[in-house]
C-alpha cells in the first residue's frame, strides 16, 4: 500500500508543476494614465510643445507598440520599439509643432497600435496658439 502511496506523491510532486505552468498568461494590456493633456495658451515664442503620456502593460505577456498613426503632419511621436515587460511602463511622447499654424485653438489624437488585448488607444492633445 505505502508503495502505491509513494507512487502516487511522486506522480503528482512531477505532474502538478506543469500543468501549473502550463496555464496560458493573461495578454499584453496597454493602460495610460492618462489620454488627454491640454497645454493651454500657447505663445508664438513656444510653438513647438511636447505632450507625454506614461503607461503600464497591465497583462501577462510583453507589450510591443507596433506603430503611432496621426491625426495631423504637425505631430510626431517617440515610443519604446522594444518590448514593454508585464508590469513595467514606458512613455508615448507627442510633439506638436504649431510653426505656421493660424493662431486659435487646436485638437490632434495620435493612435497608439499594440500587440495587446487593447489593439489601438487613442491619445488627445489640446492647446490654443495665440497670438
Amino acid at each position: 500500500m505505502s508503495g502505491k502511496v509513494f507512487k502516487l506523491c511522486l506522480f503528482l510532486a512531477l505532474v502538478l508543476p506543469l500543468a501549473v505552468s502550463c496555464r496560458p498568461k493573461a495578454p499584453a494590456s496597454i493602460k495610460f494614465d492618462t489620454d488627454l493633456v491640454s497645454k493651454g495658451k500657447i505663445p508664438p515664442d513656444s510653438l513647438v510643445q511636447t505632450y507625454t503620456f506614461n503607461f503600464v502593460n497591465e497583462g501577462g505577456q510583453p507589450l510591443h507598440i507596433l506603430r503611432v498613426d496621426y491625426s495631423c503632419s504637425c505631430i510626431t511621436a517617440e515610443y519604446p520599439t522594444r518590448a514593454i515587460r508585464p508590469g513595467k511602463g514606458g512613455q508615448v511622447v507627442i510633439t506638436y509643432n504649431g510653426e505656421g499654424k493660424p493662431k486659435r485653438p487646436f485638437s490632434h489624437h495620435a493612435t497608439v497600435h499594440t500587440d495587446g488585448d487593447t489593439a489601438e488607444s487613442e491619445l488627445y492633445i489640446y492647446g490654443v496658439l495665440v497670438p
